[in-house]
């Protein structure tokens, strides 16, 4: 097949007597398709499977009914030459060369081969459902109408994803978000830093970049050259410039809008941070019942406004508190969040005989009817879990079998209920933990993923990528 020249690996295979759906992302968040399979096998009343695409090649126990697709990879001399010994065998080094999600979606939607694919399941069944982590930049369902994204429409995506436009429409209501502008150049973001803030607020502000994920692309401001050389923000041209707040929590929210006027709450927790950037999650949320109450007042206000600009399916909303125990908006995650598959883990857990949240965003985002009742889905506090990213430095690699120093809980390469998860992306590592039981609390939880953390960061080896091209 021609077309697959434009992949690194694929092991597909159509089966006209099975059905399928396509995932399109990193491998961490391929597991919630599975709760999807029952249903589209009632629907089509066939077995159905996944096809993941995804933009490096994950464990050897993993790698069923999957495609590679990473430009990146395949441009690249060295990487090139790499992989191509790894699948060989010559080599035990499997590179990882990390993408964005939406270029993730650009270049699977662009591929001749994943094209080649949808056309050959569309010959047998009437649609091909795509679940990813966000629809940024996904354009196969322009292609063709068969296609149906289990997210928000991509347009409508991108402007929540925008932070200008998401403080401009909190503005419009009565959420508390901390005092700032909206700005659309760099001589305008440094004009109203001189005059709002220089001789304010003792000189310090918070700056982001219009798009950032996981604390990218924001900048503690204490000076004017703080701007001026920060790389974050060289070549950007639209920011946002608020007040910097003494942060005491981070905490968050996870939703679904269903239609214009109703939206899911799932649940709040607290966001593990480093500075500015994310590392984990840790459920239930410790700050106080008024501001979860709050949080989950503004998550169903916040969930409306984008369900009136067509938006539908999972969002998260971003919150700090100060030192004053005041809660304040900070952005919208216009898709699924990084805790995304606990909370469906949890909800199930929870809630076995009702639909899954994976299903809810389905029917939602595509039109179906909706479950009877929307109401309590609410993950109740009972249920401990965590998740915590562990990053390496560049050139290390994560062991494939880390079983063995791992205390307490279970290790595996897939999520699942009650297990610890860890996948190697980008020299980054994800603990999921999570405990139906009452036997750990909210701080045992948060203190057995430090304490792995710190066991798996000891036995992270060091690899320097030259030893494996002679």
């Amino acid at each position: 097949m021609e077309e697959k020249e434009n992949i690194i690996f694929s092991n597909v295979e159509i089966n006209p007597s099975k059905a399928y759906l396509l995932y399109i992302g990193n491998i961490n968040f391929a597991e919630t398709s599975n709760y999807l399979i029952e249903r589209l096998e009632r629907k089509y009343n066939k077995k159905v499977e996944l096809i993941k695409v995804l933009p490096n090649l994950p464990h050897n126990d993993y790698r069923d009914n999957i495609i590679i697709v990473n430009e990146k990879i395949m441009k690249d001399e060295k990487y090139s030459k790499l992989i191509e010994r790894y699948l060989s065998e010559k080599s035990p080094y499997n590179p990882v060369f990390h993408i964005h999600q939406g270029q993730i979606n650009e270049q699977a939607s662009k591929n001749k081969y994943v094209k080649k694919i949808a056309e050959d399941i569309l010959a047998n069944q009437d649609e091909l459902y795509v679940n990813t982590f966000n629809t940024d930049r996904m354009s196969l369902q322009k292609k063709y109408e068969e296609v149906k994204l289990i997210g928000p429409d991509p347009e409508v995506f991108s402007y929540f994803n925008n932070r200008l436009n998401q403080r401009e429409s909190i503005e419009k209501t009565k959420i508390p978000i901390p005092y700032g502008f909206s700005v659309r150049s760099m001589d305008e973001l440094i004009g109203i830093y001189k005059k709002k803030f220089k001789n304010n607020y003792d000189g310090k502000a918070f700056v982001s970049s219009k798009t950032s994920y996981g604390g990218t692309g924001c900048v503690k401001v204490s000076a004017l050259d703080d701007i001026l050389k920060s790389e974050k923000l060289i070549k950007k041209n639209e920011f946002v410039i608020s007040e910097f707040l003494d942060v005491q929590n981070s905490p968050c929210s996870f939703g679904i809008v269903v239609d214009e006027e109703k939206t899911i709450f799932v649940n709040s927790a607290d966001q593990v941070m480093d500075g500015f950037k994310y590392n984990g999650t840790i459920f239930p949320s410790c700050t106080s019942e008024k501001n979860k109450k709050n949080m989950e007042n503004y998550t169903y206000e916040i969930g409306n406004i984008l369900g009136k600009k067509g938006f539908r399916g999972f969002f998260g909303v971003d919150f700090v508190v100060d030192d004053k125990d005041k809660l304040y908006f900070v952005e919208i995650n216009p898709r699924k969040v990084g805790s995304v598959l606990m909370s469906m883990n949890a909800h199930k857990i929870k809630n076995p005989n009702k639909v899954s949240l994976q299903e809810m965003e389905f029917l939602a985002t595509n039109g179906k009817k909706m479950y009877k009742s929307i109401d309590n889905f609410k993950i109740p506090d009972d249920l401990c879990w965590g998740i915590m990213k562990i990053r390496t430095n560049k050139g290390n690699l994560l062991e494939e079998k880390l079983e063995s120093y791992i205390n307490e809980v279970s290790a595996s390469f897939y999520a699942g209920k009650n297990a610890l998860f860890l996948n190697s992306r980008d020299n980054i590592a994800e603990i999921y933990m999570m405990e139906k039981c009452k036997k750990y609390s909210r701080e045992r939880i948060l203190e057995l993923l430090n304490d792995n953390k710190k066991t798996i960061e000891k036995h992270v080896p060091k690899h320097d990528i030259n030893n494996f091209l002679i």
